[in-house]
This record gives structure tokens, C-alpha cells and sequence, in this order.
């Protein structure tokens, strides 16, 4: 009875700290000295954000048994990103339209998303819990400490090395 609106809530938890996030790197990838675009980093952020609200309507509509539009969906969203993206390397684009379309199907999937969950709402729904409370906030942590280490050193020799290096 709580499926709608924990979504809801954890949809809106999710976009803010994905764009607060994602913008905040972005203001430092544009002032530090690295051979990175800043918006690489935008369209990266908008493409996690994206990606994170699609995996939240999976899980909301898991939690109730229906994955009937998670496995087509999954299937579905690959399938045009594959046949796009081949069309659009072969058409001579860059790494930039990809990472476009990538964005844009991922965007795709949560609004498909969003939208199978309002329909699977009950009539009696429940306020959500408190998305904040003491064992959320060391799940987000543990999570993030889980997420961020293995690829801070990837990260660094991406920004800082030659092609050559990052390479290698």
C-alpha cells in the first residue's frame, strides 16, 4: 500500500542527489585542470540519474511480485540502444552521441517506469517512511563507500595520464 508513494520519495531523493552530484563534479571538472569536458560529466550524471530512477520503479514493482515490465523493458531498451548506437558509430558519430543515446533510452526506461508504477498504486495507499533515518543513512554510506572505491583509481589515471597511460 506504500508502493506509490515510497517511490515517489525516493524518486525525488534520487534526482537531487544525482544532479546536486553530477553538477557539483561538473563545476570542478570545468576549473581543474583535466582533459575532460565538463559536459561528459553532465551527460554522465543525467545518464546515472536516469539509470538509478529506472532501477527504482524495478524495484518498487518487485517488491509487489509484478516484473512483467522490467523484463521486457530490459530487453527493449538494450535492443534500441544497441541497433541506434551501431547506426550512429557506423554514421561516423562520436563517443558524445552515444553517451547521448545512452542518456536518452535510460530516460526513456524511467518515465516507462514511473508510469507502471502510478498504475500499479492501490486505492488505499499509505504515506512512505521517512527516507532518511538512522539505518538509511549507513546503507547510503556503506553503499557509496562500496560504489566509489573500486573506481577512484581508474578515475584518477583517466583525468590525469595520457591516453596512452589510460590505456594501459
Amino acid at each position: 500500500r506504500m508502493v506509490w508513494t515510497t517511490y515517489r520519495a525516493a524518486v525525488g531523493v534520487r534526482v537531487a542527489g544525482g544532479l546536486a552530484i553530477g553538477l557539483g563534479t561538473a563545476g570542478v571538472v570545468a576549473i581543474a585542470p583535466v582533459p575532460i569536458d565538463a559536459s561528459v560529466v553532465v551527460l554522465a550524471a543525467l545518464m546515472a540519474t536516469a539509470s538509478g530512477v529506472t532501477e527504482l520503479g524495478y524495484a518498487a514493482l518487485r517488491s509487489i511480485g509484478r516484473v512483467r515490465v522490467e523484463a521486457g523493458l530490459l530487453v527493449a531498451e538494450r535492443a534500441v540502444f544497441l541497433v541506434v548506437g551501431l547506426l550512429l558509430v557506423l554514421g561516423g558519430a562520436g563517443p558524445m552521441a552515444v553517451l547521448g543515446l545512452y542518456v536518452a533510452t535510460n530516460a526513456v526506461s524511467a518515465v516507462i517506469m514511473g508510469l507502471a508504477v502510478r498504475r500499479n498504486r492501490p486505492d488505499d495507499e499509505l504515506a512512505s517512511d521517512p527516507m532518511f533515518d538512522v539505518e538509511a543513512r549507513w546503507t547510503a554510506a556503506g553503499f557509496a563507500l562500496v560504489t566509489v572505491s573500486p573506481r577512484i583509481g581508474p578515475v584518477l589515471v583517466a583525468l590525469f595520464a595520457s591516453a596512452t597511460a589510460v590505456g594501459v
